[in-house]
């Protein structure tokens, strides 16, 4: 009696084990594309720019097998362009936006696993831009699973500003294009709260307000190669655990009998 309790609860501890480490290949296998595009890629002073973020090519095995929430950091140079407002599409919210961070949830909850653009985003150049080539960038986006997150890589816009006549700003051609609105020397410490300083360079709060407003998870995922070869060493993992385990209480069985 006692060994075929023993060995339910062997049993039962190699199928969570199994379970577990099966779930973790599925979410290192789970994938995404981005989409980010603009309106025009040439402005001048006073221009709006309208700014659309999408999901493609999204093969997702894990959690509800789709993504049902995004979070990402919008950079830019805030010395050319200021920030105007966000639209949600029909399936999602209208995208919460605060000093680059940028985060949404469909409208019913359900996770989407088509392609599909997800908001926008609209800026105007300053009255004051230097004329020449920056960039928009999309950064550190990554959307949930309801059950883990999943990173896409990052995606840029080159917006050209040309002179209207009236360009009070640097008119050499030259611009800041690195598509950067953090403060490089100080991103890491100042990464809580945002900074406004004289340059014109923004600061990123992009791990306090991720957690607030869509409760995903923060981390990034293991990369798995072949998924194959990593069952087969959960299956040999649980084997050996299994041995272990009746070998253990094989011991105990013959302590007690002694």
């Amino acid at each position: 009696m006692k060994n075929n309790i023993r060995s339910k609860r062997i049993i039962g501890i190699l199928l969570i084990a199994l379970l577990i480490i099966t779930t973790n290949v599925y979410a290192a296998n789970d994938s995404f594309e981005t989409t980010f595009t603009a309106n025009k890629t040439q402005a001048k002073a006073e221009d709006t720019i309208v700014v659309t973020i999408g999901l493609s090519n999204i093969a997702i095995e894990s959690g509800e097998k789709g993504i049902g929430g995004y979070t990402g950091s919008i950079k830019f140079d805030s010395s050319i362009f200021e920030y105007v407002s966000t639209s949600g599409t029909n399936k999602w919210e209208t995208p919460f936006y605060e000093n680059g961070l940028i985060t949404a949830t469909t409208k019913d909850g359900q996770v989407i696993n088509n392609a599909q653009n997800v908001g926008t985003i609209t800026f105007k150049v300053k009255k004051d831009a230097k004329v020449g080539e920056t960039t928009i960038g999309l950064e550190k986006f990554s959307g949930t699973t309801g059950e883990s997150d999943v990173d896409a890589s990052n995606k840029s816009i080159k917006v050209t500003i040309v002179d209207d006549g009236n360009n009070t700003g640097n008119n050499n051609g030259n611009s800041n294009s690195s598509g950067n609105n953090s403060n490089s020397g100080n991103s890491s410490n100042n990464s809580s709260k945002p900074v406004n300083n004289s340059n014109g360079n923004n600061s990123q709060n992009t791990s306090t307000n991720k957690s607030d407003k869509l409760n995903i998870k923060k981390g990034v995922l293991p990369k798995a190669g072949n998924s194959n070869v990593v069952i087969f060493i959960a299956i040999g993992v649980c084997i050996l655990l299994a041995i272990v385990l009746y070998v253990r209480f094989k011991k105990t069985d013959k302590k007690i009998n002694d």
